[in-house]
Parts: structure tokens; C-alpha cells; sequence
């Protein structure tokens, strides 16, 4: 085997160095190789359709009629703190009770904040009378099925609104999705309606987050209302769980347009699912947007002259 050292003592392998301008020649020519490669990039992607924002006309998608309310109806509002979920539905109970007729409008908040066609005396801080509100009924439906001259049946249409709510003995952030009985209301609720339609009990059921309802909750929605939202997590879980028409990609990325579409639409802009229609093929089978006027009717909701009387109507704080 040859020795590969030389007789000057060198490595026979040793080259001379590269000199320094050929490197930097090099150097040039790589960058602007990688430059052209970069220009040729961005220049496929400029010749790429960009994704069109498709408008909420364009989904079919129309304003919502209050006659599909039912009097038995289970209603979730989902949205933010001074995102205008009470201005909403002070709107919607005052076109509702223009129609029909209520015989009580029961608010159980912690706050005791808006609402102000709703007086003290049907204004609540604890869960506890609407136990009580839920066996009258039950006492109601079992005497109008018993009732055999339609004089003789009771009237007793009744509607709460359950604001952001504790249950005693838990956090905020589960409280409503630990109830057990809010939960039950959303599963039985329907049921405590009278065949006849004497008596029903309407639910509309107010949250900051849709993750804080229970999966009872979320499936037995009769009504799904939202507007801007700005968590992802959360818009993602309202999306999929109402929007979705189709399996596949498209079908997700239409999911997201559509409700984008209604809440950028302008502020305070809801976007309004009827989950419990049948036959959904596109989204204007179920699918509207609702959107409240600055000015309100500020009519009375509920109560008679005696509960708006100031001696009767003096707003407690609820802390």
C-alpha cells in the first residue's frame, strides 16, 4: 500500500485552499438562486385564487321570524360579557309577549342587572323557587288532563330566563353544567306542556361560554343563539356541533363562514340556529340572524301595575 504522504512531508490528499473571492462568488450565486426560487414562489401563490368571504345572503341565510318561537321552547344565548346577550332577549320577549300571552316572565340572575319590564317580585338570585315554579306547572298539566271542559283547564304559560346562574355550592365556571336540575329542564322541560296548550314553560338559558353548559343542555337546545365570540375553542365547538351540513373539509370550512358571516356582519349582530328543525340541507333551512335595535320598546314584560309601583319595584343588589 502507497504511503500518502509525499516526500515534502504533505498529505497527498491536500489541496490548495479555495481563494476568498471564489468563495464569495459562490456565496452570490447560491443567494441569488435562492432569491429567484422565492420570487417564482410567492408568484404561484399571487396566480392562487384567494378564499372568498361569502356573505350570509349568499348562504341564504334571511332574518329570523319570531312565530317559530314555541311556548315550550329550550333557548341558549351564548356570548361575552357587553356583547348584548340581555339586550337580545329583552328584544325577543318583547316581540314574543306582543303575539302571546304570558302569564309570568321569571328571571333568576346573580346580578340583577337589565331587564328592567321584569319586576322585583318575579326577579330571583337562587335556583331554588324554580323548583317550585316546575311542580306548579306539573300540578297544572295534571289537572287540565283531568279536565274534561276546556272552561275548567288552567292557563299557565309561563317563561324563564336563567342568567348566567350559580347553583348553590359551586364555582362559576360549572355550575350550570353540573345542575342537575337544569339539566333535567333542558331533557323534560317540553314535557310539562298541556296537549291542549294551555300550559307550557319556555327556557331561555343565558352563558358567557358554551364549554359551561352540559352536553343535556347543548343536544336538547331547541333555539342556539351567538355573536361574536373570541375564543376560537369555543366558536369551533358551535360550529361543529350545528353547522356542519357536511363530513368533509368543505363542509367545516362552510361551518365557519357561515356564522362568520352573520356575526362580522355588524356589531351586536346574533347569529340564530334552530337546532330542532327537521330536514336541514342547507343553511337556510335553519339557519337566521337576528340583530336587536338600539331603542327598545321598554314595555312592561311582565307583572301588573301593583308590582311597578316604586314602593314594590325597588331594585335589590345582588352581590
Amino acid at each position: 500500500m502507497s504511503n500518502p504522504v509525499s516526500s515534502s512531508g504533505k498529505d497527498k490528499r491536500y489541496k490548495k485552499p479555495i481563494d476568498a473571492h471564489t468563495i464569495r462568488a459562490r456565496l452570490d450565486a447560491e443567494l441569488q438562486a435562492f432569491e429567484e426560487e422565492d420570487l417564482n414562489e410567492k408568484s404561484r401563490f399571487s396566480k392562487q385564487k384567494k378564499p372568498k368571504m361569502v356573505s350570509k345572503e349568499e348562504f341564504g341565510i334571511k332574518p329570523f321570524d319570531f312565530n317559530e318561537i314555541h311556548p315550550n321552547s329550550f333557548m341558549i344565548v351564548v356570548a361575552p360579557r357587553r356583547s348584548g346577550k340581555t339586550h337580545i332577549i329583552q328584544h325577543i320577549l318583547e316581540q314574543y309577549t306582543r303575539k302571546h300571552t304570558v302569564d309570568g316572565i321569571f328571571l333568576f340572575t346573580k346580578t340583577n342587572a337589565g331587564f328592567e319590564g321584569i319586576p322585583r317580585r318575579y326577579r330571583y338570585n337562587t335556583l331554588e323557587p324554580l323548583n317550585e315554579l316546575i311542580n306548579t306547572q306539573i300540578k297544572v298539566k295534571k289537572h287540565n288532563l283531568l279536565a274534561k271542559k276546556k272552561k275548567d283547564k288552567i292557563i299557565s304559560n309561563v317563561i324563564v330566563v336563567l342568567d348566567d346562574i350559580l347553583g348553590s355550592g359551586t364555582t362559576r365556571s360549572n355550575a350550570m353544567k353540573n345542575s342537575q336540575l337544569l339539566n333535567k329542564l333542558s331533557v323534560n322541560g317540553r314535557h310539562l306542556s298541556s296537549y291542549c296548550g294551555s300550559s307550557n314553560l319556555m327556557v331561555i338559558l343565558l352563558s358567557q361560554v358554551f364549554s359551561g353548559l352540559s352536553r343535556q343542555q347543548r343536544l336538547n337546545a331547541d333555539f342556539v343563539l351567538a355573536t361574536k365570540i373570541p375564543s376560537r375553542i369555543e366558536r369551533k365547538q358551535i360550529c361543529e356541533s350545528f353547522l356542519t351540513l357536511k363530513s368533509d373539509r368543505d363542509g367545516l370550512a362552510n361551518s365557519y363562514n357561515a356564522f362568520d358571516s352573520v356575526v362580522n356582519k355588524k356589531d351586536f349582530n346574533f347569529i340564530v340556529i334552530q337546532a330542532n328543525k327537521s330536514n336541514k340541507y342547507q343553511y337556510s333551512d335553519y339557519v337566521f340572524s337576528l340583530c336587536a335595535p338600539n331603542k327598545l320598546m321598554d314595555c312592561r314584560l311582565t307583572g301588573d301595575d301593583e308590582d311597578f309601583k316604586p314602593e314594590n319595584n325597588r331594585r335589590e343588589i345582588f352581590f
